[in-house]
């Protein structure tokens, strides 16, 4: 079954979608986290085809617009990556208290991947975790996604427009370098999969190693999907990286 939900985290409401199994009371719930300026569907509606996917194997799944997302209410120009992980945080309490959720784990994609790292290190009760094309450094990752005239701008306190035409304030640039996701994850103990494509010119491979080297748990995995780019736009790439995540969760959570 497939429904809306909201969600309110600090006082503005978070527009998600819920695909539940037919088990409601002991399946495992997976929360989705979209990339930058995308929205709960992610590309070719990567995020709504998973999610029926477990639905089927019986894992219940929360994709949500966070805050400035799609049909969420803020503004994308205000959004930072910290209050994202306040955002994430604030789902998995609502799942605990709202859908009695005790087995969790989280899939992020792009700067969501970043996102879903480091809550998980902070959240330790994060069953597992699966990462798509991660940004591992922010500061290099959005260099490169941005361009060097505009992310200096960003460093200077001011206003910019990245390339989907969306405009961010400079408060999103002032707290990159406080935050390291390869370093959180360190912390954390449960398995990870990182799925990443081999011709990925927006974040490119060798953040899937960065992360690899600081996987703590001896299951934990590094998947290439050999000539994917970052949207994983041919068939044969999306296969492969449904079909991955499919068999990890079903392995971690069922």
């Amino acid at each position: 079954m497939e429904k809306p939900v909201v969600i309110t985290h600090n006082n503005q409401n978070m527009i998600g979608m819920l695909h539940e199994t037919s088990d409601k009371k002991t399946s495992p719930w997976i929360i989705m986290i979209q990339g930058i300026g995308d929205a709960k569907a992610e590309k070719h509606r990567m995020f709504i085809k998973i999610g029926r996917r477990l639905a089927n194997k019986g894992i219940n799944s929360l994709r949500i617009d966070l805050l400035g997302y799609g049909d969420s209410e803020g503004d994308f120009e205000d959004i930072t990556v910290s209050e994202e992980i306040n955002q994430v945080i604030t789902c998995i309490d609502w799942l605990k208290h709202n859908k009695n959720a005790k087995d969790i784990g989280l899939l992020g994609y792009s700067l969501g991947g970043c996102v879903a790292a480091c809550t998980a290190a902070r959240i330790k009760e994060i069953k597992t975790l699966v990462l798509w094309s991660p940004v591992s450094n922010l500061y290099w990752n959005l260099l490169n996604y941005i361009g060097e005239e505009e992310f200096l701008k960003g460093l200077d306190g001011k206003t910019i427009c990245i390339p989907d035409g969306d405009a961010l304030k400079g408060n999103f640039f002032k707290e990159l370098a406080q935050i390291d996701p390869v370093e959180e994850i360190k912390t954390y103990q449960n398995p990870i999969l990182l799925i990443q494509g081999t011709s990925d010119t927006a974040i490119s491979p060798i953040n899937a190693y960065r992360y690899r080297e600081s996987f703590t748990n001896l299951n934990s995995t590094v998947h290439f999907i050999e000539g994917a780019g970052h949207t994983y736009d041919k068939l044969e790439h999306e296969k492969q990286l449904l079909d991955s995540t499919e068999e990890w969760f079903a392995k971690t959570l069922l």
